[in-house]
């Protein structure tokens, strides 16, 4: 019975997967690009089959008009994720994906609420699908219908917040600056424009041949999007911010010159504590020595 087992061994290799080997992800990330691009291209109608048009069908019941995003979806993040591979940096945005999906999933759901019958439009492949017509009837029946619709709007913001990787610090610091000039220009009240006096012409013009000419540089006009987004890897903006002055406690640094004259004089080394620095991190203290008295051979108090 051993032999059997050791012959059957020695025939049939062992199968084993070794999800660290680069060979086999770049395969797998090679499948869902070609994934995306026949369910893509199924539900574009480039492609008639039948066992090509039977998953884009249960695809399009699932998600509805959501079926074309997701194939699209499924195809550019095979590309990248091989692209990665091939040069072997992948790093997963899970930030990013996690926003992704629940934007995804909003929109679905969002896309049912405007109908009273919303079941029959996801049995048609239409709407979000019945994905979505699920979760739309789940926190419609539980929350009505008008505070279901501004859930998933919240939903939806919060994704595109997270997918975008949007900087709400900095957003609200970008409205700061800009709001205070917005309404002293709106609260300004208009005033008729005034006539410039007219400036009397001098008698021995300038030589503007003389004078040197600057060329002005246009400064790059940046996006609102641009200047928002900082790398993460930055300190905080907070630094630069005032800060209020460090209260100094007194009672507090007396008894730190109490326990330093304590220490040293346990030790046999006569001190005083004369002054005191304290910082933001150490705190410095002056000392003054004092004497210790030995007695000589000869008698004496030296």
């Amino acid at each position: 019975m051993a032999r059997k087992k050791s012959i059957q061994k020695a025939l049939l290799p062992a199968l084993s997967f070794d999800l660290h080997n680069p060979y086999l992800r770049q395969s797998a990330a090679l499948a869902v690009v070609l994934l995306g691009a026949l369910l893509s291209a199924s539900l574009f109608g480039l492609v008639r089959t039948d066992p090509t048009d039977a998953l884009p069908k249960w695809l399009r019941l699932l998600l509805g008009l959501g079926a074309y995003v997701a194939a699209l979806a499924m195809m550019l993040a095979g590309f990248l994720s091989l692209r990665a591979l091939i040069h072997q940096h992948l790093e997963v945005a899970w930030r990013r994906v996690v926003g992704a999906e629940v934007l995804f999933f909003s929109l679905l759901a969002l896309a049912h609420m405007p109908f009273a019958n919303a079941r029959a439009v996801a049995e048609r492949g239409e709407g979000g699908g019945m994905a979505g017509w699920a979760i739309g009837d789940l926190l419609a029946s539980n929350l009505g219908r008008v505070p279901a619709s501004a859930l998933l709007v919240l939903f939806a913001l919060l994704g595109a917040i997270w997918l975008l990787e949007l900087d709400l610090m900095a957003l609200g610091d970008w409205l700061r600056d800009r709001l205070p000039s917005f309404q002293a220009k709106s609260a300004a009240p208009s005033e008729p424009a005034a006539v410039k006096p007219e400036r009397r012409k001098s008698a021995a013009p300038r030589d503007k041949a003389a004078e040197p000419v600057i060329p002005k540089v246009a400064a790059p006009k940046m996006s609102a999007a641009k200047r928002l987004r900082r790398d993460k890897r930055l300190p905080p903006l907070d630094i630069f911010r005032a800060r209020s002055k460090m209260e100094i406690d007194n009672a507090l640094m007396n008894e730190r010159a109490r326990i330093i004259e304590d220490t040293l004089s346990s030790f046999g080394i006569p001190s005083r504590v004369v002054d005191s620095q304290q910082g933001p991190t150490v705190t410095q203290f002056a000392l003054e020595p004092g004497y210790v008295e030995r007695r000589l051979p000869d008698g004496t108090t030296k």
